[in-house]
């Protein structure tokens, strides 16, 4: 009853209440933009009493949730601010009722929900966002930086700060500068560093901080009890950074946003490219560029003529490469990717390419990755290495360019049919021309294939024909191409 009748009690003197803070804060000495996320604090507060009351705990995550909200603008001492002033003012209101057992509980009532807000704000660390957002705290080392930030009480009268290796090297030195409050860089001169180390030995007036195994930090300055805290909250503070700085940059998780990454950035550049031959010279240079390969050379693959034919090229001259045209039985290192369907890296290449090609190109390690149509059938194949060095790849490095190449097939797709005509799309053969073309995919003679379909062998021959008119093709081997490039037969 004493929380309804508490409530009831804000509700109607609501107005009052936001009055009597406004008036606080005219007093409180900060610029407009923090009085503003501190007015929207005191109103939420007020607003939301009924669920402190009645829900404490789902009060408190959305307590929180508004402190991480209204975060750089405020930090602690103006949570404190406005905890305190709330608490006032409705101890003030309270005070003005006329039923002492009324007066005795809301007074309990009230304390006990700013504590708890107390306590909520206290369960989540706060650092001085607003300190290193400033161009000058920018411009400093790390550690001042954090020495800035955390605005340490000048009465714990430090002057030095040192973060030392195990083998007692500094790798950052900060200096104090009492009449202004301010830590500046100082470069470790040999002076300096005669000093840190007669702190490390305990000759001269300071202390040492573990960070971890490896670094240590070197305080010069009084070590008592609250300066042995500050040191520990920045030891803390660095060393959590480390962590953070390992995971971010090494390790799977930095693998993944590195493929994220790399995937994202080639989408845009494919989507401003036109025509397959950019979109194969953008795609071998940006994938060179995105994985660290030094050049690289794209092969058509053409599995009825089982050959392969030089397209284009990266940082190798592009009439070499169209001079290549093998079959497939003198590059065996191409059926591994008919079975695997992925990048596959080879230490040496003397088993996988002619001779003449090896010593040609100086060629020793290689990466091979194939190119696929729609329906997994290999289309194209993309050498890459390092300028004929010796290298080894990582699992996260295949990845990417399978991943790469995926997107390049699709946008290949695209713009390979993007000029055909409605006709062609629609399947421009009739279901005897496929007959026939398949049939001819599989090897069999005009002879055979009349045998097979009853019709005269002349028939068949006219048949051919209208198929190489319509695709535009001079012989057999060449229909059969387009037409399983169009997917018009399988």
């Amino acid at each position: 009853m004493e929380i309804e009748q508490l409530l009831d009690l804000i509700s109607g003197r609501y107005p009052e209440c936001l009055a009597r803070w406004h008036l606080k804060l005219s007093k409180w000495n900060a610029p407009d933009e923090q009085k503003a996320a501190l007015s929207r604090l005191f109103s939420f507060l007020l607003d939301h009493l009924d669920l402190a009351f009645s829900d404490e705990n789902a009060w408190i995550d959305r307590l929180q949730q508004r402190m991480m909200g209204e975060s750089p603008a405020v930090d602690p001492k103006h949570w404190m601010f406005a905890v305190g002033s709330l608490e006032q003012i409705l101890m003030e209101l309270v005070m003005e009722s006329q039923d002492p057992s009324f007066v005795q509980q809301a007074f309990h009532k009230i304390h006990t929900l700013c504590m708890n807000i107390n306590l909520a704000l206290m369960q989540r660390p706060f650092l001085s966002l607003r300190a290193f957002d400033s161009p000058h705290i920018r411009s400093h080392s790390p550690l001042v930086q954090l020495l800035q930030g955390l605005k340490i009480r000048p009465d714990v009268r430090w002057s030095k700060m040192a973060v030392l290796t195990s083998e007692g090297k500094i790798l950052d030195l900060a200096v104090h500068h009492p009449r202004n409050n301010r830590w500046v860089a100082a470069y470790p001169t040999e002076r300096q560093t005669l000093f840190v180390r007669r702190i490390l030995q305990g000759k001269a007036r300071g202390f040492t901080e573990p960070v971890n195994q490896h670094l240590t930090l070197a305080i010069s300055g009084s070590k008592n009890a609250l300066s042995r805290s500050y040191a520990r909250e920045i030891a803390s503070w660095i060393r959590h950074a480390l962590q953070f700085s390992r995971q971010y940059t090494s390790g799977p998780l930095y693998d993944t946003l590195r493929q994220y990454e790399a995937i994202l950035e080639f989408d845009d550049t494919l989507l401003s490219t036109s025509g397959v031959k950019e979109t194969l010279l953008t795609s071998m240079k940006q994938i060179c560029r995105l994985t660290g390969f030094q050049r690289s050379a794209f092969f058509w693959y053409y599995p009825l003529l089982k050959k392969v034919e030089g397209i284009c090229s990266y940082n190798v001259p592009l009439e070499e490469i169209q001079r290549i045209h093998e079959s497939e039985q003198n590059v065996p290192g191409i059926s591994k990717l008919f079975d695997v369907k992925r990048p596959v890296y080879f230490r040496q290449v003397h088993h996988l390419l002619p001779k003449h090609h090896i010593r040609h190109f100086r060629l020793t390690s290689l990466l091979v990755a194939p190119l696929f149509e729609e329906n997994h059938h290999v289309t194209g194949v993309l050498l890459l290495d390092q300028n004929g060095r010796p290298f080894d790849v990582s699992q996260t490095t295949i990845e990417i360019i399978r991943s790469l190449l995926t997107r390049v097939s699709r946008n290949l797709r695209t713009k390979l049919y993007a000029n055909a005509s409605p006709l062609q799309l629609s399947s421009p053969l009739t279901h005897r021309e496929k007959q026939i073309l398949r049939f001819s995919a599989d090897g069999l003679s005009t002879k055979q294939i009349a045998a097979k379909l009853k019709i005269s062998e002349h028939t068949v021959n006219e048949y051919i024909r209208s198929v190489f008119k319509k695709l535009h093709a001079k012989n057999r081997a060449e229909a059969v191409a387009k037409a399983l490039r169009q997917r018009l037969i399988k």
